[in-house]
């Protein structure tokens, strides 16, 4: 991961996987969140905005998550 840290946490900045795919835009608590671009291994992409909400569960094992793209046109 390169980018901007603050505090020990990336802020913004890039995040490469090692099949070539890589994230970059902005993080939060090291994370990828809010506007971004997505490259995936296979050439595809996404940008807009991402959006990840952890929500409790019912079953105390476990948690609901939830992934969001809104798209930029």
């Amino acid at each position: 991961m390169v980018g901007f840290w603050a505090d020990g946490k990336m802020m913004k900045g890039k995040w490469i996987f090692p099949n070539g795919g890589f994230y970059e835009g902005q993080f939060d608590h090291n994370q990828p969140k809010g506007n971004g671009t997505w490259k995936f291994g296979n050439g595809n992409h996404v940008s807009g905005e991402y959006i990840q909400t952890i929500l409790p569960s019912e079953d105390e094992e476990k948690m609901d998550i939830t992934l969001a793209w809104v798209s930029r046109r």
